[in-house]
This record gives structure tokens, C-alpha cells and sequence, in this order.
């Protein structure tokens, strides 16, 4: 991972660097990225004597499927993308997974860089080789595991995203400090105005944190099979509702209710205490939502949930703030809990 305040000819140099036997780069972007970022990196591309096409896809979780990757593998096979090539994904979370898991199954494997354009991708989705689509049962549910040769951050990229979209972003940051790291959780607490007023020097250290948080997680974890479970922290109800709303919320503001909903069960079936208020109190300073009892649920997609074992499923308790735990807890005591208030 490479981090700098600012864009620049750096990045197409990275990436030149991180795949040396590539001759032809294909950048994916989204149709908002691409107005405000792809052209400086494409000419720089260029500069460097690579052979850039730029491939554009319509941005949202909405278009997040299989669909989309059969249209881009077509582009790619178009612009003659061969085995020593590589792709670079310019954007945000939708933009990196879609990426990622066209690398990961394009003949059989072709190299990727990551570059976020997005709080959410910089602080998340671009750490920690997971990549997947979503199917009409429910989120990420075709995937691989296929990790990036770099991650380049230009926080200046950040300053770019609408006010909403940055501060759901940072909901990722705060459940990475709420499960591994006290001390994160408080600074950003007391940093929350400069954050969201994009200071460079806030944005520097929480980023950089949640990318150190996530990274040291991955390395004990890579394929997702202990550990690293603590990270879908507020992602199992949250997904269930980003369904259930058909996408509208955006996947920061969905996992802000998850996580208020996760914890709300987690202090009924006396698994954790005074997580709750301290939790609420940030997510409502930084205008998420947090009344999840409004928001439409999509119980199938909670049952497909990746994390279920049969009549069970493993849910992230936050006990304390700053440490997390992995309970099985009964699914159909979750759901009784999120459809009708049922106590567990």
C-alpha cells in the first residue's frame, strides 16, 4: 500500500512498477470517476509507454453482477488484454470488486492495482484480496480471493466524493477502531469535524490506521476462515437491509444500521454492555442512520449470509470498545429480532 495527499504521475508510475511485464493497462472507472479522474492517468499512463483503454461501467451495488463482468470481459478481450497485462481499478468499492474478480477469473488470471477514489474503498474494500459480485439472492455471493500487486491512495481522490459518500465511507473506519482498537475509536471521535471536512492531516491518520488495522487482520486470516470474521461486524444484518432496500443506501449508511442492530441483539441475549450509546452517538454525528426498524430487510438474504452453518450463524459481538468476539448465535432468533422484535 502506497499512500500520498496528492494524485500525480506517481500513480501511473506505481503501477508500471507493480506490473513490470504489463505492455497494455485497461483502467475500469465508473461514469461519475472517469469526468473527474481518468484522463490525468490515462496521459500519464501513456507517458510511461504503456497502452491504456479506459472501460467504463455504471456505478452501484445495483450493477455489481455477473452481468457486468460478462461485458467487461468482452471489452477486454477487445482492447487484446493478454496475460501479462493488467487491469487497474479507478474508483470506489464497486468499481474494485468488479475489478478484482474479473482479474482474478480473466484467462485464468491477469494482474490488477487498486486505485480508490472512495473513503470506503481506501479505508476497505481495497484491502485485503476479497473480491465478489452480488447474484439476486443476496450480496457478494460470487467471489474469489485474489490479491492486488499494489494499492495506491491519493487522499487528494477523496476530497472529490459528495459529503454523504464520504462520511458512509468513514462507518468503515469506525467499525474497524470499535472492534480492534480503543485508541482509534476515541481519535476519531474528537477528529469527526476535520474528518468530514476532508483535512488531509485527520484523513492521513485514519486511513492509514484502518488500512493498518485490516492489513494486520488479513495477514492472520487471508482466506477469511477465523478471525478476520470480526470485520463483517454490522454486515450481516446490514446486507440483508442494503438488499431490502434494493440498493438506494449506500453500503456505509446500510452497515451503520447493521452495526446498531448487531449490537441491539448482541445486549439482549446479554453478550455485550455499553457498546450501544457511544456507538449511536458517533454514527448520529456523522448523519447515519441508526433507527434500522425503518428500513426494509431482505430476510433470504440474511439466511444466505456466507458466515451461516446450518441453523446457525456466526455474528461479531463488540463486548467492549475496541475488542470483538465470534458468537453462533440461532438464525432464527437473528431474524425473529429483526422482523419482529422478538428477544432472544
Amino acid at each position: 500500500v502506497q499512500m500520498r495527499l496528492r494524485a500525480g504521475p506517481w500513480l501511473a508510475q506505481a503501477v508500471a512498477a507493480a506490473c513490470p511485464e504489463a505492455r497494455r493497462i485497461a483502467v475500469v472507472t465508473d461514469n461519475h470517476v472517469a469526468v473527474v479522474h481518468a484522463a490525468p492517468l490515462m496521459e500519464a499512463l501513456a507517458a510511461s509507454g504503456l497502452v491504456a483503454s479506459q472501460h467504463v461501467i455504471t456505478p452501484g451495488d445495483g450493477h455489481k453482477t455477473l452481468q457486468t463482468c460478462a461485458a467487461l470481459y468482452d471489452a477486454l478481450a477487445d482492447a487484446e488484454i493478454g496475460r501479462n497485462d493488467a487491469l487497474v481499478a479507478l474508483g470506489g468499492g464497486v468499481v474494485g470488486d468488479i475489478t478484482g474478480f474479473v482479474a482474478s477469473t480473466y484467462l485464468r488470471g491477469v494482474a490488477y492495482v487498486q486505485i480508490p477514489t472512495t473513503t470506503l474503498a481506501a479505508v476497505d474494500a481495497s484491502i485485503g484480496a476479497k473480491t465478489a459480485v452480488n447474484t439476486h439472492r443476496g450480496k457478494n455471493l460470487v467471489g474469489s480471493f485474489y490479491a492486488p500487486q499494489a494499492v495506491l491512495i491519493a487522499l487528494s481522490h477523496l476530497t472529490t466524493q459528495a459529503r454523504r459518500s464520504h462520511a458512509a465511507g468513514l462507518v468503515e473506519a469506525v467499525k474497524m477502531a470499535i472492534t480492534l482498537d480503543a485508541a482509534a475509536f476515541a481519535r476519531i471521535q474528537s477528529q469527526l469535524p476535520a474528518l468530514l471536512a476532508y483535512s488531509g492531516e485527520a484523513l492521513a491518520e485514519v486511513v492509514g490506521a484502518a488500512v493498518g488495522q485490516k492489513a494486520e487482520v488479513v495477514r492472520a486470516d487471508g482466506r477469511d476462515r477465523g478471525r478476520r470474521a470480526v470485520l463483517n461486524f454490522g454486515h450481516t444484518v446490514g446486507h440483508a437491509i442494503e438488499a431490502g432496500e434494493d440498493y438506494r443506501l449506500l453500503h456505509g449508511e446500510a452497515v451503520a444500521l447493521g452495526m446498531v442492530a448487531e449490537t441491539q441483539y448482541a445486549e439482549a441475549a446479554g453478550l455485550c454492555s455499553g457498546v450501544l450509546q457511544p456507538l449511536t452517538q458517533t454514527l448520529l454525528a456523522m448523519n447515519m442512520p441508526v433507527d434500522w426498524r425503518r428500513a426494509n430487510l431482505h430476510v433470504g438474504a440474511l439466511k444466505c449470509d456466507k458466515k451461516r452453518s446450518g441453523n446457525t450463524i456466526v455474528l461479531p459481538v463488540v463486548p467492549e470498545i475496541g475488542r470483538a468476539s465470534l458468537h453462533s448465535v440461532p438464525l432464527d432468533k437473528l431474524v425473529a429480532f429483526v422482523t419482529d422484535g422478538t428477544q432472544p
